[in-house]
């Protein structure tokens, strides 16, 4: 989880500036989710870790030719293998391939994310070829039975992990659509990119954040969400920072709403984590155990010497 959020912030700083990676980075770090599973040594991390990974390859090769961006195929087709979940965030590394090189390529940009969906494939299929039949999908993700929760109730529940993000990430993308920059530095030169580009990358970012609640509204589970809700937040943390530097507006206008906004992301994520990462109680086992090895007593050194060696023992 510590790779992910600086590649999040390597990412966002390619993207827009550094004060939008400073405070994507930030806001990524106190997420309920990225504090539960830097708890663990599961492949939810190591999924998220590969996504990161090539969502940062897709921007930095954004300005050269088509065949680098299969730098990103690798990373995203094993984080799929990691968790099948992961396959929900995959076409988001496609669009935003495109995205990315609209700017520089035009229309020729719509061929480097065709060269991106055909690379992840291409690593998938080698990967089914050398493995035997991934019947583990249908068990673990697409055939998984439905449940009982309401759709109000898992929408509660997304909005309690991660609306905070979630919302600071709309404003970013309303604010970036509406000005590319906060002209707080009107000598600055260059290109800005165009509205539509602006709105399209901003609608793809904060967007990725609905999927995994949607697709468990549709599977009316609530299992395994205060994880998958960071994965889509980790697409749109870098709207979110953006959102919080234009918070705080040009020349450190108002530093207190960025640090009240982040207080606050930090004290829902800590308590939230603190009561998914809640150790289970053991007195029961411990009193079995304490029980069974009470009644079974000590065996004595001359019992054991007496009795042959076997290996079934």
């Amino acid at each position: 989880m510590l790779g992910a959020t600086a590649l999040l912030y390597a990412l966002t700083h390619r993207l827009f500036n550094v004060r939008a990676a400073i405070g994507a980075a930030a806001l990524f770090s106190v997420l309920q989710s990225t504090m539960f599973l830097g708890n663990f040594a599961t492949f939810d991390a190591a999924s998220a870790f590969l996504l990161a990974l090539s969502a940062w390859a897709v921007v930095r090769t954004g300005r050269m030719r088509a065949p680098a961006v299969l730098l990103a195929a690798p990373p995203a087709a094993l984080a799929f293998g990691v968790k099948y979940a992961a396959g929900l965030f995959l076409p988001t590394l496609v669009v935003l391939a495109v995205l990315t090189a609209y700017r520089h390529r035009g229309v020729k940009a719509l061929g480097r994310g065709v060269v991106l969906g055909l690379g992840i494939l291409a690593v998938l299929g080698v990967g089914y070829w050398l493995s035997e039949p991934l019947g583990g999908i249908s068990g673990t993700t697409t055939g998984r039975a439905k449940g009982t929760d309401s759709a109000f109730t898992l929408i509660g529940h997304s909005a309690e992990w991660g609306g905070v993000v979630f919302l600071l990430a709309l404003g970013g993308s309303v604010a970036y659509a509406l000005r590319a920059r906060m002209g707080e530095m009107p000598w600055v030169g260059g290109q800005t990119p165009g509205r539509w580009r602006r709105v399209a990358l901003g609608t793809l970012l904060t967007g990725t954040a609905l999927l995994a609640p949607a697709y468990q509204i549709h599977l009316h589970a609530g299992i395994s969400l205060n994880k998958h809700v960071g994965f889509g937040l980790l697409f749109a943390a870098p709207m979110a920072g953006l959102g919080i530097a234009r918070l705080v507006g040009p020349h450190f206008r108002h530093p207190q709403l960025g640090i009240l906004v982040y207080c606050l992301a930090l004290t829902f994520g800590m308590v939230q984590a603190q009561e998914h990462y809640a150790a289970p109680d053991s007195r029961a086992m411990v009193q079995f155990l304490r029980g069974a090895s009470t009644r079974r007593g000590p065996i004595s050194r001359r019992s054991t010497r007496s009795r042959p060696a076997t290996c079934g023992i």
